[in-house]
C-alpha cells in the first residue's frame, strides 16, 4: 500500500483528451477476498495451508479453485482436490471430531446416542455432512479399557450397538462394565462414513465407571469402602474391585498352599517366584 501514485497519460493516444478536464483514480486500500499475497519471510512465500476439521479423513474429501492473477490478468480457475490420510487403525489416541463423556454404573449397563448431524459447519443448525442418510456405516475402530489384573480373558468394557442407522442420523451404544476384574473406565473409537462418500468422520466414548462404594485395593478383599480386609499373610489379591472374597487372595512368591489363610513359606532354601503356587514341589531352589 501507498499513499502516493504517479500517473502518466498519453494524450496523443487519447482523441479528444483535451476536451477532458480531469481523470479520476477509484480504488480500495482494502485486500480483496480470498486474495492470497506472497510472504517473502517464507521458504516458500505462495504456499497454502488447509488445516481440516480434527478427527475426519478420506480421499478427495474437500477441494477449492484458484486463479493466478499479476493484478492485471488472470488465469482460468484451477480445482485442488484435498485427501486426508487415515490414522492407524486400532488406536483410541485418534483426534476425534466429537467426544461423549457417559458414566456407566459397575456391572451394569448403559445406552447412549451418537448424533451425526452436525457437519462442516460444526455446531452451527442446519450443517451437515455429505452423507445419505439410508447408508450410513458405522465401525467399532477401537475400545481401549484402563485396567489391571485381566484374568480369563474377560475384558472391562465392552461396546454393543443396538438399533439401525437407515434414515436416521444417530446411533445408540450399549456400554456394559463387567463384573468380575479392576474397573477403571476406558474409551470406545467409532467411524463414520457411508458408500456413498469417501469421507469418514471419527466420534470417541470415554467411559467412566461409577464404584457405589470405594473398590478394595490390591492386596486386599472384600465388598468396598470400609468392608475391605488385608490378604492373609503370604497370600495378595491382584485385583481391585468390590466382589472379591478371602478366596481370591491367591499365594504369593515364596509361598504355596491353596490360597488364603492356607498359603505356608516355602522350606528353607527354596522359593517359588510365582503368584498361586499349589504345591511344596513348586518351590525350587
Amino acid at each position: 500500500q501507498t499513499q502516493f501514485i504517479r500517473l502518466d497519460l498519453d494524450t496523443a493516444a487519447v482523441p479528444g483528451w483535451n476536451n477532458l478536464d480531469a481523470a479520476m483514480i477509484s480504488g480500495s486500500q482494502e485486500t480483496p477476498t480470498g486474495l492470497v499475497l506472497p510472504q517473502a519471510s517464507l521458504a516458500e512465500p505462495n504456499r497454502v495451508l488447509y488445516a481440516p476439521f480434527p478427527g475426519i479423513h478420506g480421499d478427495e474429501i474437500d477441494s477449492f479453485s484458484f486463479t493466478l492473477s499479476d493484478c492485471i490478468t488472470s488465469g482460468e480457475a484451477t480445482m485442488a482436490m484435498l485427501s486426508v490420510a487415515a490414522p492407524v487403525g486400532g488406536s483410541t489416541d485418534d483426534e476425534a471430531f466429537s467426544t461423549i463423556t457417559v458414566a456407566v454404573a459397575y456391572g451394569s449397563n448403559t445406552t447412549v446416542s451418537l448424533d451425526f448431524a452436525d457437519g462442516w459447519d460444526y455446531g452451527q443448525a442446519g450443517s451437515s455432512w455429505p452423507f445419505g442418510t439410508d447408508d450410513l456405516i458405522w465401525s467399532i475402530n477401537a475400545i481401549d479399557s484402563e485396567i489391571s489384573g485381566v484374568t480369563g480373558g474377560s475384558t472391562a468394557l465392552a461396546a454393543d450397538v443396538s438399533g439401525t442407522l437407515l434414515g436416521t442420523t444417530s446411533m445408540n451404544v450399549t456400554l456394559v462394565a463387567e463384573v468380575g476384574d479392576a474397573q477403571l473406565g476406558g474409551k470406545i473409537s467409532i467411524w463414520v462414513t457411508t458408500a456413498t462418500s469417501p469421507l469418514t468422520v471419527r466420534y470417541a466414548v470415554e467411559v467412566s465407571v461409577e464404584f457405589e462404594n470405594e473398590p478394595c485395593s490390591q492386596g486386599t478383599y472384600g465388598t468396598g469402602g470400609a468392608a475391605c480386609f488385608t490378604c492373609p499373610i503370604g497370600s495378595y489379591n491382584e485385583h481391585r474391585g468390590t466382589t472379591y472374597t478371602i478366596d481370591d487372595c491367591v499365594c504369593s512368591p515364596g509361598f504355596y498352599g491353596a490360597g488364603g489363610a492356607e498359603c505356608v513359606a516355602c522350606p528353607s532354601g527354596t522359593y517359588t517366584s510365582e503368584y498361586g503356587s499349589a504345591s511344596a514341589s513348586d518351590c525350587v531352589k
